[in-house]
């Protein structure tokens, strides 16, 4: 019909209308959406499948610098999260989150890290860095002593055997001034110093030997043939008077000194044409001049001279 419009038909006009003047228009033709409206932001397929998840970043502190997880956002809006552990540590102390180790050890510390540790320090703990399995370092502050090191002649005990500058065949033959001669299946130090009779043993003791005992003929000539011409007097071990009767000589094992074989020069020993005793220490006189050369005499415990050690070799 195309008469006026019946009572129903007008009112579907008028609601038509209002719902038009409610909304707005953007160049696109699409109608915009008020700004406090909820978004969502969905993905959808063309083959009916729901719309696919979408990853959104949250973060979560844990007493340290912020950390970024994952949270999940679903279709339907609300966000889930996997559950975040932070372990933190107090600085300057151990990690001790790791597993402790199945098998710790009777060790020793070995700060210097030579591979000996210090006798003083035993400790039971993991095998590693600062540790070892073996004694015996004499100074662990300095890495180039320790057992078996070579010794060589710089005032120091480097192989830990509680001698200072002995002889070491690798690495030792002479040092300051004495020389090391191997003789005779024994080890002699022929030291051209001037020293006191018991500075020279103290000395001689500090290498590992100690004065040398002239036990008979054959060593006597022998250790003649190392002196020098005209060398003068060197100190051998022996001694009277000091702890033994005066005129009663004694070596240093305690044996007895021999007077009257002709290795004592004429007239000798005198106490130094003294007559009280104050010539106490054995000497060897060199060879060169005089009825003395090549003999024993008897001299004054505090005078200087050269001094000649003697020991077993080394192993």
């Amino acid at each position: 019909m195309n008469g006026a419009p019946g009572p129903r038909r007008t009112q579907v006009l008028a609601l038509a209308a209002a719902l038009s003047l409610a909304c707005t228009y953007d160049g696109s033709g699409l109608g915009a959406q008020p700004d406090d409206l909820p978004q969502e932001t969905s993905t959808s397929t063309t083959t009916g499948e729901p719309p696919a998840t979408t990853i959104a970043p949250t973060t979560t502190t844990t007493g340290g610098p912020a950390e970024t997880t994952e949270a999940a956002v679903t279709s339907t809006g609300l966000t889930t999260a996997e559950p975040t552990t932070t372990t933190t540590t107090t600085a300057g102390e151990p990690d001790t989150t790791g597993e402790p180790c199945a098998t710790p050890e009777a060790l020793y510390v070995d700060d210097d890290g030579d591979g000996f540790g210090d006798d003083g320090q035993p400790v039971t703990a993991c095998a590693g860095p600062g540790f070892s399995p073996q004694a015996g370092d004499c100074d662990d502050a300095d890495a180039a002593v320790f057992p078996g090191q070579p010794e060589t002649c710089n005032v120091v005990d480097d192989d830990c055997d509680q001698s200072v500058d002995e002889f070491d065949p690798r690495s030792n033959i002479a040092c300051g001034v004495c020389t090391y001669i191997l003789a005779a299946g024994r080890l002699y130090a022929f030291c051209t110093g001037a020293h006191n009779w018991a500075d020279a043993r103290a000395d001689c003791q500090l290498r590992g030997l100690d004065l040398a005992i002239d036990d008979d003929w054959l060593e006597h000539n022998l250790l003649v043939s190392y002196l020098a011409e005209n060398s003068g007097q060197w100190y051998l071990g022996a001694q009277d008077g000091d702890g033994n009767q005066e005129g009663s000589w004694r070596w240093l094992d305690g044996s007895e000194v021999p007077k009257w074989d002709g290795r004592f020069a004429p007239n000798q020993p005198d106490d130094k044409g003294s007559g009280d005793g104050g010539a106490d220490c054995l000497a060897l006189v060199s060879k060169g001049k005089g009825n003395t050369q090549e003999r024993w005499v008897d001299e004054s415990c505090g005078a200087l001279h050269k001094w000649i050690c003697e020991g077993p070799p080394p192993p």
